[in-house]
């Protein structure tokens, strides 16, 4: 019985003979239940919904690192990076092994290949290193 059905059952009810009987008062009960079991129903569903969308959100949120780390850093970058932690301008060179950082006024190499290894003449934090390598790991793709 639907909530509507037993208002209407207990309108009559009431209208014939100006009082409840036990079948109304049965009635009110089945339709408060059914309430009841509606409003939870409801609660479900609104918590799946709300799952679904937190889900979708953290899949983009995965595809977007995802493809953030895929991406290889341009000699631009790695350049812009290393002159903001050192606070000199640097610059790329290529040579006979490959693609080498200098520094600007100098000339002196900061960062040079030989042999498919990396030297690196200062010390750097671990995001730029990271950054070096998969630098230098696009070049060998």
């Amino acid at each position: 019985m639907t909530p509507k059905e037993a208002l209407r059952r207990i309108k009559k009810s009431v209208g014939n003979h100006g009082w409840f009987e036990y079948e109304e008062i049965e009635a009110i009960e089945q339709a408060l239940n059914e309430l009841e079991r509606l409003k939870k129903f409801k609660e479900t569903f609104d918590n799946y919904e709300l799952s679904k969308k937190q889900d979708f959100i953290a899949y983009e949120n995965w595809l977007e690192c995802e493809a953030e780390l895929d991406k290889t850093p341009t000699a631009d970058e790695v350049c812009k990076a290393l002159s903001e932690h050192l606070g000199h301008t640097i610059v790329t060179r290529k040579n006979k092994h490959g693609i080498t950082f200098n520094y600007v006024n100098t000339g002196k190499k900061l960062i040079s290949t030989n042999y498919n290894l990396v030297n690196i003449t200062v010390q750097l934090p671990p995001h730029i290193i990271t950054m070096i390598g998969r630098f230098y790991e696009g070049l060998e793709k």
